[in-house]
């Protein structure tokens, strides 16, 4: 899922394809790379699109809403969405910033508790370097000689908030050289 709605994102947003081509082509695709804007796209792709929508976390200390008080020790399911694309993730709640996850931003996802695309803490995902690994080594693999154009909907573009819902099912793309632009051979 992560890796075909990254390419999703790379096929429409031609200046961070264009970037992530170029981390592809460097070094040698025979040895370990770290390929951390590759690694980027794909936390970007779970951020917009979390494959667990909801997580689970516990009160440390009594903490008070409006209408009441919470006790210290209840769990609380928490929309991961909501964290992902409302104030909390600001400046980037609907946009494609893959660059927020190397560093390169003033703001670096990173840092931010909100963001939680494979959890954190004792509850996070135990895959998540796999996950990184294999995603941004797959996309430096289908990037180096290929563009790719998006051939199913919705249509996503840079200029536009990324859509709520992306169906990684009915994901459809066009291969072009990668010397051309988006031909439809």
């Amino acid at each position: 899922m992560a890796a075909g709605r990254a390419l999703a994102l790379l096929a429409t947003h031609p200046d961070e394809a264009d970037r992530a081509r170029a981390e592809a082509l460097e070094g040698q695709p025979d040895t370990p790379r770290t390929l951390p804007y590759l690694r980027g796209c794909a936390l970007e792709s779970v951020r917009l699109w979390p494959t667990t929508p909801l997580i689970l976390r516990e009160s440390t200390e009594e903490t008070s809403w409006e209408g009441g008080k919470l006790p210290a020790g209840c769990v609380l399911a928490v929309y991961t969405p909501y964290l992902h694309r409302a104030e909390p993730a600001a400046p980037y709640q609907d946009i494609f910033a893959p660059q927020q996850w190397t560093g390169e931003t003033g703001r670096a996802a990173r840092g931010n508790p909100a963001l939680l695309p494979f959890s954190s803490g004792p509850a996070g995902c135990p895959g998540e370097n796999l996950v990184l690994l294999t995603v941004s080594t797959l996309l430096a693999a289908l990037l180096e000689r290929h563009r790719y154009s998006l051939a199913s909907h919705p249509q996503l573009r840079p200029a536009a908030p990324v859509p709520a819902a992306l169906d990684h099912f009915a994901l459809r793309f066009r291969v072009h050289p990668a010397g051309r632009g988006t031909d439809t051979d």
